[in-house]
């Protein structure tokens, strides 16, 4: 959970990490938001929650991959393109991907603790993999693997400088394929509520998916000051086409009905 001080407010918002679980726990939810005094707690589930303290807020996009995913002629193109770069794709520090997540931060307005990282890192559940030329890192990918082999695409970005050489889906490619070897189940790619994201990882997906998104009041004055925290209730899905229609994507029903994602494919 991050403490987000506004002025005289703070904001308890749970980690996207917390999400995946598969059964929140909503009342340690609240609980721990109360004893560091915050105002309003937010949480992303993996299936729809019904709880009285909870109201809903628009929910979160992402897109899942299965093992049987086929890669598009596009896909394939943008491949053999990167190929050209002699680019090598390692395992990592997370410590290696700060001056490549600083321009991403940079051009999204919003950022992530890099000790958030570094934590699940050594938690033994956050996993960096970088894509360098000439021993530099160009291109970076954090993702987290829970206890059921499920790998989640967390924070990916690359170097300015690469932009248009297509090494981001040479590396999400390069991660796909590991990930299945060592067993997962799925992906997730975590994420997908701005259109140019969107779009990417569209093409890596079998799947449309969504996180139902959470909020609680703990301090009945926050109804004066949640107006500096509109991006709280902001919805940024109006690009996916399934949006009204949500409830039917929900991540934890769709990976229990295996055959969801023949019947919902996202391929050019």
């Amino acid at each position: 959970m991050w403490i987000v001080k506004r002025a005289f407010v703070k904001l308890a918002e749970c980690s996207p990490w917390n999400g995946f679980t598969a059964d929140p726990e909503t009342e340690r939810i609240i609980r721990t938001a109360k004893e560091h005094g915050a105002w309003v707690v937010t949480f992303t589930s993996q299936l729809l929650v019904h709880d009285l303290h909870f109201q809903y807020l628009p929910p979160s996009p992402t897109f899942l991959t299965f093992p049987d995913y086929t890669p598009s002629k596009k896909v394939r193109w943008s491949l053999r393109k990167a190929s050209r770069l002699k680019t090598s794709i390692e395992s990592g520090a997370s410590s290696e991907m700060h001056s490549l997540l600083d321009h991403l931060w940079e051009r999204l307005g919003r950022g992530i603790p890099e000790d958030f990282y570094s934590i699940l890192e050594d938690a033994g559940v956050g996993h960096t993999l970088l894509a360098r030329i000439d021993g530099k890192p160009v291109a970076c990918l954090f993702y987290l693997v829970d206890d059921d082999k499920v790998h989640y695409l967390y924070s990916l970005a690359t170097s300015p400088a690469y932009r248009g050489s297509d090494i981001t889906s040479l590396l999400v490619s390069s991660f796909m394929q590991k990930s299945f070897a060592e067993g997962a189940p799925y992906l997730d790619l975590c994420g997908a509520s701005v259109p140019s994201i969107y779009m990417f990882k569209k093409q890596f997906a079998s799947t449309i998916a969504w996180r139902p998104r959470y909020i609680a009041t703990l301090n009945p004055l926050w109804k004066l000051a949640k107006f500096g925290a509109s991006y709280l209730y902001r919805d940024l899905s109006s690009h996916i086409p399934e949006k009204d229609r949500w409830r039917n994507y929900v991540v934890k029903d769709l990976v229990l009905d295996t055959a969801s994602h023949v019947t919902h494919t996202h391929k050019d």
